[in-house]
């Protein structure tokens, strides 16, 4: 399988700490879990954060054995919340 360019939507938190609101990683295909763990090696000071976020794939929040495939639309989603 090739292996191609994800392009990975940070926000709130995340984005603040990486200081870019997007990161490209070399991808072929995975899970999210995988995808957590390829974007803690390449934006280590968003690792910590990664736990508590949700990983949204095509605009739908993902469980961690959804699989991600070159193209779709990812997003960290760092807790929020309002009053």
């Amino acid at each position: 399988m090739d292996s191609t360019t994800l392009t990975i939507l940070l926000f709130a938190q995340a984005r603040d700490v990486a200081g870019q609101s997007a990161v490209e990683l070399p991808w072929s295909s995975g899970t999210c879990d995988a995808l957590r763990a390829a974007l803690a090696a390449a934006v280590p000071q968003v690792a910590p954060l990664l736990g508590s976020c949700a990983v949204a794939v095509n605009q739908q929040v993902a469980l961690p054995t959804t699989l991600v495939h070159p193209g779709d639309e990812v997003a960290i989603l760092p807790p929020f919340g309002g009053g």
